[in-house]
């Protein structure tokens, strides 16, 4: 099957950050955070069940975990509020979501395009809502007559890093942005998109506290109206100059694989950021995993241990402190250092490059 996920899975985190638990009794609500995002959700298991002495909230947050992760199936809420038309196949993405991040050893991929199709074959039978022979084949355009005949929007048929994702909504609305980049100015189209049914595998792995605040296509940029404040740094930042950087590379590097989209569009961010440089750099020294097959784990570990070695003269820095102890317009200056390097070998590779980064 030919993946999606490098042209429209582009995809920008929302954080919601917590100050750091100096406490070991506490809970590290950031740490949990980077556990969940890459997958691993024994090792959040046992980074709960470890902690001692925890507060109300603390344990109200272990007891939703446990809920949703250490029974033999989900005992949340997680439907309840959901659209009814579409908790069917939401259901399929959240039980393969389930088992993808609980057992490491098996790839459930192949198991739920399976069960995928065979859905699909079902409610053809019942109320045809495509003329295509539904097969392994035909499975994206399927999913995309699917999602339009109960009248939603998709991201389409495609992963999220390793995980095949589900992210619908209901309305967009669109306008227009001019985007000025480090080597680059961009106008942009954006449809802001609300009335969503879901926010894919990391809002569930989160409860909520981290997700998808949008994505680039070859020709416009998406925004999840709700995530963002957008007089905000968050938008004009982490939004508008991460995803118009990611605009930018689609037309200069169009094979450009998604984890190098990331690393370029991170070190931008980094670039421009002012109140938020040093939450950022928390957030991705919380996710940093090296895991070229999970892009936004390894681009946040490439950009960490290149802006290390420029600054700190070391591998890998992941003491938060020594980062503050840094202005925040060096940091800028540092990022732009790299990402002027980066832009360089790139176009020294021609058009055609995939991969730099490594």
């Amino acid at each position: 099957m030919k993946s999606v996920v490098c042209v429209i899975l582009c995809l920008v985190f929302v954080f919601e950050l917590n100050a750091q638990n100096n406490n070991p009794n506490k809970l590290d609500y950031n740490k949990l955070i980077g556990i969940a995002l890459n997958q691993d959700i024994p090792a959040l298991l046992q980074e709960l069940n470890t902690t001692t002495g925890l507060s109300d909230k603390d344990k109200s947050i272990k007891t939703i975990y446990e809920n949703r992760f250490k029974y033999g199936y989900d005992r949340t809420d997680y439907f309840l509020k959901k659209d009814t038309t579409l908790n069917p196949l939401n259901r399929i993405y959240q039980q393969y979501w389930r088992k993808s991040m609980l057992d490491h050893s098996t790839n459930f991929d192949k198991a739920f395009e399976g069960r995928l199709l065979g859905f699909f074959q079902t409610e053809n039978g019942i109320s045809k809502f495509t003329s295509r022979k539904i097969n392994k084949k035909s499975i994206a355009g399927v999913y995309d007559d699917y999602i339009q005949a109960k009248g939603y929007h998709s991201t389409g048929y495609g992963k999220t890093g390793s995980l095949y994702d589900f992210l619908v909504w209901k309305t967009e609305l669109d306008t227009t942005y001019q985007v000025n980049l480090i080597t680059d100015t961009v106008r942009v189209n954006v449809h802001f998109m609300s009335g969503f049914i879901s926010l894919g595998w990391e809002e569930y792995a989160t409860f909520g506290r981290s997700y998808p605040g949008g994505w680039t296509t070859s020709t416009a940029l998406f925004c999840v109206k709700d995530a963002y404040d957008v007089k905000s740094e968050a938008f004009g930042v982490s939004y508008l100059s991460h995803e118009g950087q990611h605009f930018s590379d689609n037309r200069h590097f169009p094979h450009l694989m998604q984890r190098d989209l990331e690393y370029r569009a991170k070190l931008t961010e980094l670039s421009y950021a002012d109140n938020s440089i040093y939450s950022l750099i928390e957030a991705f020294i919380n996710n940093a995993r090296y895991d070229k097959d999970n892009a936004h784990p390894f681009a946040d570990y490439c950009v960490l241990r290149d802006l290390s070695k420029l600054i700190f003269h070391t591998d890998l820095e992941k003491d938060l402190l020594k980062w503050k102890q840094i202005p925040k317009t060096d940091l800028n200056n540092a990022a732009r250092q790299l990402f002027l390097l980066n832009t360089d070998q790139l176009n020294g590779m021609g058009k055609g490059v995939k991969s730099l980064i490594n």
